[in-house]
């Protein structure tokens, strides 16, 4: 007999269903009621590199003019099938003539079969016009 034990908490992300001997764990999450995002993925000198593309709208004007602490975030997307889930923040005042753009763990649904802490190596890159810079 398949028996488990369910915590107040866990049942606010989980689900639980019995179907015959099996008892399966369904994770809900109630950002994801659209299908979530992917970034593509590609081999790139012989590994597997994710590529997520965030237009961000009006950014001259963001940037001419911020709110102190005013951030802006990308939509969720998954690093891979059955991966990471981040989304990207982009702060138009860091400093007077610098912006802040960072990636962000978010929780997903395969976080359990996850590896942490997360340790893939990532870079940033922002393109504007013709001119690119990259961390």
């Amino acid at each position: 007999m398949l028996k488990r034990v369910v915590l107040t908490e866990q049942l606010y992300n989980r689900k639980f269903i019995r179907y015959g001997a099996i008892l399966l764990k369904v994770v809900l999450f109630r950002e994801e009621i659209r299908p979530p995002r992917f970034a593509t993925l590609t081999l790139s000198q012989r590994h597997l590199a994710a590529k997520f593309d965030w237009s961000v709208p009006d950014l001259p004007d963001r940037t001419r003019s911020p709110d102190p602490g005013s951030f802006l975030d990308s939509d969720m997307f998954y690093l891979s099938n059955s991966g990471y889930r981040m989304m990207l923040r982009l702060y138009p005042a860091r400093t007077d003539r610098h912006v802040g753009m960072y990636a962000v763990l978010a929780k997903g649904a395969y976080d359990d079969d996850l590896d942490w802490p997360f340790r893939l190596s990532f870079k940033l890159e922002v393109t504007t016009g013709d001119r690119t810079f990259t961390r």
